[in-house]
């Protein structure tokens, strides 16, 4: 009888060495799970830059990257605004700056994403949408943008004008966006595939930008191949590489396939150019920071 409550109670014993080898191994098994999970976290990280909050405020600059794909063909093309070329406009007074307005002769005549300086006082989201609505001569709101992805509680607008997908801090400080326009009608209507230059785009962007239009990857690539120096600024193709291809091409199989792998071409910025597309006369200012 002994025997066998001597044996009962090992078999119990046992049982409970055998529980808590096991329950040791879940909690080993988490730990290298956990550990894991942080190093993919960092990698995100490392890789896309830091966060931030698009509802945070700050002085930072800010820059935008904003594009569609085209229903029938399921080609993305991108929203770019060009820097006035240097003696683009024909000032009030002679001895004011004839290009771009804020800019380094170096820029001037080159397309680039949509951004700038910022009020401290706002918030990085309506930085942007200013921005946009300046430099592309629109009219957008920051209630109008579905930030749902950035912030799960955010209340989205039933038809966004605009998906903000992802919003991070490059090392420069600089606060970069990427939207999707939905409705690739909408975007056609502000950067058309064949351009558009006019002076009210140029009074909106305080003497700034001279022109909008859309480019799909091949014409980017195309178009930084075939020039001597860079069609597009430098920093708006490295960001570009780094950020906005990167995250296209995590939800796209088909551009990450033919694009991924595929590094636009960018130079230092070393001089202005001069337009061949898109030309216009100088736009001649009547009153202070209005053109025509």
């Amino acid at each position: 009888m002994n025997s066998i409550k001597n044996k009962s109670i090992k078999n119990k014993s046992n049982k409970k060495s055998n529980n808590k080898k096991s329950n040791k191994k879940k909690s080993n098994k988490k730990k290298s799970n956990k550990k894991k999970s942080n190093k993919k976290k960092h990698t995100l990280k490392k890789q896309y830059g830091g966060f931030v909050s698009p509802f945070n405020t700050g002085n930072n600059q800010v820059a935008g990257y904003i594009y569609t794909r085209e229903k029938n063909t399921g080609i993305f093309y991108f929203g770019f605004v060009r820097k006035l070329y240097k003696g683009g406009r024909i000032r009030l007074h002679s001895n004011l700056n004839t290009g771009a307005a804020g800019t380094k002769d170096k820029y001037m005549g080159k397309w680039t994403s949509i951004g700038g300086s910022r009020d401290q006082n706002i918030t990085h989201l309506k930085a942007i949408i200013n921005e946009l609505n300046d430099e592309t001569y629109s009219n957008f709101n920051s209630k109008d943008v579905d930030a749902s992805s950035i912030k799960s509680t955010y209340k989205s607008p039933i038809n966004p004008s605009l998906i903000l997908h992802s919003i991070t801090e490059d090392v420069n400080g600089t606060i970069i966006f990427v939207f999707e326009m939905p409705s690739s009608t909408k975007f056609f209507n502000i950067f058309p595939k064949s351009g558009n230059t006019f002076p009210e785009l140029l009074s909106a962007s305080h003497g700034e930008i001279d022109a909008i239009q859309s480019y799909s990857m091949s014409d980017i690539m195309s178009l930084q191949l075939n020039n001597n120096q860079n069609y597009f600024i430098y920093y708006c193709i490295n960001n570009f590489n780094k950020y906005i291809k990167t995250f296209i091409s995590s939800y796209s199989k088909s551009f990450y396939l033919k694009w991924y792998n595929k590094e636009i071409p960018s130079f230092d910025d070393q001089k202005p150019r001069y337009p061949f597309e898109l030309k216009h006369n100088p736009y001649r200012e009547i009153s202070s920071n209005v053109y025509v």
